[in-house]
């Protein structure tokens, strides 16, 4: 079929229009995306992440440093034979300083009752703790800094403890700080029976079905066993999607209630339901940590803030 030259100059006129049309919707649009992230500094501020996140990589190849256990054993610590067992979950924020440390927590609750303390984000100072509590420590390096200093997790225990080794989760790619993910575990030795302790703490910036990767395996090991079991610790369940592992869509996926329901799936309690917000972002109530108890029974539960932290800690009284 022949179109007419002046039909040809007609479909040309409207080639040059639609062009024209879109370079300035486009102008329009980034003008206005400009004049947003100027207004809007919390919004400038993802979107850097978000477009520094495609364009770079960091810390994908590097390995978790193989950083040994410490261990510290209490021998003046006398004989406990109660049959309770309270359990605390704190993410120590990775405070130092033992002052601090033991003005915060004294405060608390359950200060007088707690047997067990699982921390996250603990420096190596927190042998000092033990100490001044009267307890064993075990202690996971998981992370070196550029200056030198460790950040990981820690177990301490009015009981001894049996045995204890830890485990590299699998571990995702942040696009930046990119950080190493472990399970410290260990055995303690009550007066009803061993009972195994689960430490662990969870990636942020993941998507809901890399998150029960990420602690399933544990979930799995320990609930084929048929002793007491108490998995805790920062789960980082933000009910977010997270785009590229940089970018947040709010309320889009349910990591709190997959990771509960996994739990509560293979036989174990969730007395923390109901609880509240552990932390708050930006203003928004979150609830990221959770202590997980199997063949035992739940007296008691709670949350309690501790001033050096950002997070609430979690506790539990648990019996046979």
């Amino acid at each position: 079929m022949r179109i007419s030259k002046a039909s040809s100059e007609i479909i040309r006129f409207r080639d040059l229009q639609y062009e024209y049309t879109r370079e300035r919707a486009l102008s329009y649009v980034a003008e206005a995306v400009l004049i947003f992230l100027m207004k809007h500094k919390v919004a400038a501020v993802f979107a850097v992440l978000f477009f520094a996140g495609l364009l770079i990589e960091l810390n994908d190849s590097s390995e978790c440093p193989n950083m040994p256990l410490q261990y510290g054993k209490n021998t003046t610590s006398t004989a406990v034979t109660s049959e309770s067992l309270t359990v605390v979950s704190l993410n120590m924020a990775k405070e130092a300083r033992l002052d601090r440390i033991l003005e915060g927590i004294r405060r608390a609750v359950f200060f007088e009752t707690a047997d067990v303390w699982l921390l996250q984000e603990a420096r190596p100072s927190v042998s000092e703790m033990a100490d001044a509590l009267g307890m064993h420590y075990i202690y996971a390096p998981a992370d070196q800094f550029s200056d030198g200093s460790v950040s990981g997790l820690a177990i301490l225990s009015r009981y001894p403890f049996e045995r204890s080794n830890r485990t590299v989760l699998p571990r995702y790619n942040l696009r930046f700080n990119t950080r190493c993910r472990i399970a410290l575990t260990a055995a303690i030795r009550h007066p009803a029976g061993e009972i195994r302790l689960v430490n662990v703490h969870l990636d942020t910036r993941i998507t809901q079905r890399q998150r029960l990767l990420q602690v399933g395996s544990v979930v799995e090991s320990e609930s084929s066993s048929g002793q007491p079991v108490i998995i805790g610790g920062d789960f980082n369940t933000a009910n977010v999607r997270w785009m590229w592992n940089v970018f947040p869509l709010p309320y889009v996926q349910s990591h709190t209630r997959a990771v509960r329901d996994m739990f509560v799936g293979k036989g174990f309690e969730s007395p923390l339901d109901g609880a509240g917000t552990t932390f708050r972002l930006l203003g928004f109530p979150l609830h990221l940590d959770w202590i997980f108890p199997k063949h035992l029974k739940t007296v008691a539960s709670g949350t309690e803030r501790i001033d050096f932290s950002d997070h609430r800690a979690v506790w539990v009284t648990l019996t046979e």
